[in-house]
Order: C-alpha cells, then sequence, then structure tokens
C-alpha cells in the first residue's frame, strides 16, 4: 500500500517536470481530520516557521536542532485517532520550547564569551598602561641618534660600515645556541640594546630569527638573514618608527577599554525571553503528562485556564500599551 502522502509528492513531481503541456495547473491539498495527516502538515508548518526564523534573522540563534527528529509516542497517536485537538497545541509548545532553549543556550554562550573578554582585558591593560608609560624616552632617544654617523657594537668591536655589521650580526645570530634558554645581548645600537633568546641545539636553524630591541621597551623585529644590509635597514627602521609603536599601543589599549565596558553592561543582562520560556516550560509539563493519560478535554481546559488567562491579560496589556 502506498501512502497518500508518497502519491501527493509524485503527483506534484509529474506536473512540474519537464514535458507538461499545460499552461496552469490546480494542485489540491487533502487531510483527513483524525488521521496521520494532521502530524505530517503540522511537522511541515512548525519547518517553515523554524526556517523562516532563521532566514530572516528575526530570532538571534546560533544552534538549531532539526525538527525532523521529534518523534510521536504511542499517545499522540491515539489522540490523533480520537482527534485530540490539544496534540498540536503540545507540538507547537514543545517546538517552541526548542526554538527558546537554542536561543537561551546561545545566550548563555555568549555571556561566557563577556566573561573570557572582561578576564583577558582586566589581565592585559595594565601591561599595556605600563608599556605606554615608558614610551617617552626611548622616542626621545630615537630622534637624538637619528641623523648620527652609523655605529654598532658587536662585543668590543666597533663597526661603522652597515654591511660588515650585518654579517657580524648574521654569524653572532647563527651561533646563539644553548643547552638552556638564555636572553643574551648581541649588540648595541643607536643607544639600544640588540637582544635574542638563544636558539636550542642540535636542531636545525629557523628561516627566520626574531630580535628585540631594548631599551625602555622591547621592540621584536623579524629577520631572515638573506641581506646584511637588509637587517640594518629593518633594525633601523623599528628604531625610527617607535612612536608609531606607540600610537598602536595606545589604540589598542582604548579597544581593551571598549570591550571591557561592553562586556561589563551585557554579562548583567538577562536572557530577554526567559519569562516567555518559563510560561511555555510549565505548561508543557501540564499538558503533557494530561495527553499521555488520554485526560478528558474538560478536564485539560481547566488545568490549562490559568495559562490562557495570563496570556490574555498579556495580550491586553501589550495593546494598551501600544496604543
Amino acid at each position: 500500500m502506498v501512502r497518500r502522502w508518497v502519491l501527493s509528492l509524485q503527483r506534484n513531481g509529474r506536473i512540474i517536470r519537464q514535458g507538461n503541456e499545460n499552461k496552469e495547473v490546480d494542485i489540491y491539498h487533502y487531510i483527513t481530520k483524525g488521521s496521520f495527516d494532521n502530524y505530517l502538515w503540522a511537522t511541515q508548518e512548525n519547518k517553515l516557521r523554524y526556517i523562516k526564523q532563521i532566514m530572516t534573522s528575526k530570532e538571534p540563534i546560533r544552534a538549531a536542532e532539526d525538527i525532523d527528529e521529534q518523534t510521536m509516542t504511542a499517545s499522540d497517536f491515539k489522540a490523533l485517532a480520537t482527534g485530540n485537538p490539544y496534540l498540536k497545541y503540545k507540538m507547537e509548545l514543545e517546538n517552541d520550547l526548542t526554538l527558546l532553549e537554542n536561543q537561551r543556550r546561545a545566550f548563555q554562550r555568549s555571556k561566557d564569551h563577556y566573561r573570557h573578554t572582561i578576564s583577558y582585558c582586566e589581565e592585559n591593560m595594565p601591561i599595556l598602561e605600563k608599556r605606554l608609560s615608558k614610551y617617552e624616552g626611548d622616542i626621545q632617544q630615537s630622534e637624538m641618534s637619528k641623523d648620527q654617523s652609523f655605529s654598532m657594537t658587536i662585543g668590543k668591536q666597533v663597526f661603522e660600515q652597515r654591511a660588515e655589521a650585518g654579517e657580524s650580526l648574521h654569524r653572532l645570530i647563527r651561533h646563539n645556541q644553548t643547552d638552556s634558554k638564555e636572553f643574551r645581548t648581541l649588540a648595541s645600537y643607536r643607544g639600544f640594546d640588540i637582544k635574542m633568546l638563544s636558539l636550542p641545539t642540535n636542531q636545525p636553524l629557523p628561516e627566520t630569527f626574531s630580535v628585540k630591541i631594548v631599551g625602555e621597551n622591547q621592540y621584536s623585529v623579524s629577520l631572515d638573514l638573506y641581506s646584511p644590509l637588509g637587517t640594518i635597514q629593518r633594525l633601523q627602521h623599528t628604531i625610527d618608527h617607535i612612536k608609531d609603536d606607540q600610537v598602536k599601543t595606545q589604540n589598542l589599549l582604548d579597544e581593551l577599554k571598549d570591550k571591557w565596558t561592553t562586556a561589563k553592561v551585557e554579562i548583567e543582562k538577562n536572557f530577554p525571553k526567559e519569562e516567555d520560556y518559563q510560561t511555555k516550560k510549565a505548561e508543557y509539563d501540564v499538558l503533557a503528562p494530561l495527553i499521555e493519560t488520554e485526560t478528558d478535554l474538560d478536564i485539560i481546559d481547566q488545568a490549562l485556564r490559568q495559562f490562557h488567562e495570563k496570556g490574555k491579560e498579556k495580550q491586553e496589556q501589550l495593546s494598551f500599551e501600544l496604543d
């Protein structure tokens, strides 16, 4: 026996497929009261409503569960057979609760994110503030040494030629290997120390090396050691632009302060649909066991009356506020 639901899909498929010579067609959808059709159509209705909420971005959810996974209990089939009108309402409550629970979890995840943001900002803002307090001396040294003749001290030797200084520095960097990590001074240039963390022995050298220009603050420079002159130019460029680094640090601090302020406000907010969620959950907790035990409709009406009255009062209050 082929289900009417499948036959309906096959029929519609024949209508829209290539080769149909009719310009207009009428499609009829049938449903028998008290049959399984009611469940199938209700499922389609809920799926379409669910998809529409996501596609239109009217509901800010980040997680979803497929409504197809909803299953029917034996009591649900009995309720269909007897034409119980509260079965559809129970299904609607289930889908509403699924949507609200997903939104609620997403809201809690966002609060967890804001907690992490607060922690990160409170940890790093003092570090940036301390760094900002040390720029003036480095900026002054950078400007004072900018127009001086080139001179770099490596060990006890003073180099006045950039290429020779670069080659010597390259050799020192390549041989800067120890069993334990040490932060070593390699050279002195324009009143700043050029330092580097020693590399582990018996390991291949990396393609790039990180060195620090150290004054009151530390400034990182990445070197590839391809060109001795290029190495000197990168060191010089970093020292010349310490003031730009100060601006970047200030901008980063301002950004963290803004994030911290926003997070402190958001962390205090409650889930905006909490009342709606609790009301629907309470109503479902009353309705579900009544459906399960095949309770008379009059008793179900009476049990749900309190929820319907509250809903009516809320609607009247909303209409009054809008007026």
